[in-house]
């Protein structure tokens, strides 16, 4: 698999630098707000997208509207951090190697008198079985 991944680009140095990427992950929030809403009323890291409606100023410089305001900020993606973080970790091998069980190879169905048949030579060896300790 690994020579796979290589021969289409995904080699050691690819996954590293996605990594990197991801373990300094932001995500862009977006909030639609009521009425007209100016940069000096937000805090910092807050900007407009859009504004709809009509937008009044006054001589007094105060801004009304009866739109609506779409703003956006950047946060931490946290998520996207510890899942890059633990695939970092499991790349290295610093987790115990993981167990691996698997069930149901090559399991044969069987039909309801194959079932009654098998069930009825258990007992039977087991009817063999009690006899020879009895002896």
């Amino acid at each position: 698999m690994r020579t796979r991944m290589e021969e289409n680009g995904l080699t050691d140095i690819v996954l590293i630098k996605k990594i990197k990427k991801e373990l300094k992950a932001h995500v862009t929030k977006t909030q639609k707000l009521r009425g007209a809403v100016t940069l000096n009323e937000l805090k910092k890291g807050i900007r407009i997208l859009s504004t709809s409606g009509l937008i009044v100023t006054t001589k007094d410089g105060e801004l009304f509207g009866d739109g609506d305001t779409v703003i956006a900020w950047n946060e931490v993606d946290w998520t996207t951090r510890q899942r890059a973080r633990m695939d970092a970790h499991k790349l290295r091998g610093d987790y115990p190697a993981e167990k691996h069980e698997i069930s149901n190879v090559d399991q044969i169905q069987y039909t309801p008198e194959e079932r009654k048949m098998f069930k009825e030579l258990a007992v039977e060896q087991a009817r063999k079985e009690l006899a020879k300790l009895k002896r």
